[in-house]
């Protein structure tokens, strides 16, 4: 069977580790493209005076199995809350969205732990589950 590639478009260079790290049993051929953003500021600030600040983190991932077919996609939610910021400032709005039932913010949870719950994963792990079954 041929090499798939997967192609996973960000403007953030820390998501394509995060990505490469879930994905990491052996699954390979990536080829990144990146594309310029700006990280949001004062998130949890622009909030202020909303009745809840109730929040989901959503990727979704599209599969296509080659030129001319639809391309399918996954979706992967985490529901949480957006926080004052905490911990580490460096990557997005980590520090400012807590992940339902965790009491922490993505910024505050070690890569691994991370991983096992994030949006990203989520949405990967459909992914991973469908080409198994088409590969």
């Amino acid at each position: 069977m041929p090499e798939q590639t997967v192609v996973f478009v960000t403007g953030n260079a820390h998501k394509l580790r995060e990505v490469k790290a879930i994905v990491s049993d052996g699954s390979n051929g990536f080829a990144p493209i990146n594309i310029e953003s700006k990280d949001l500021d004062g998130l949890s600030t622009l909030l202020q005076g909303f009745s809840s600040t109730d929040a989901y983190a959503i990727c979704t991932f599209a599969y296509s199995s080659g030129p001319g077919t639809e391309p399918i996609l996954f979706e992967g939610k985490t529901q949480g809350k957006i926080v004052s910021p905490r911990g580490p400032q460096d990557f997005g709005w980590d520090c400012t969205f807590e992940a339902e039932g965790t009491g922490k913010t993505y910024a505050e949870m070690r890569a691994d732990e991370k991983n096992k719950i994030s949006h990203r994963y989520r949405a990967l792990e459909l992914l991973r589950v469908h080409l198994k079954t088409v590969l």
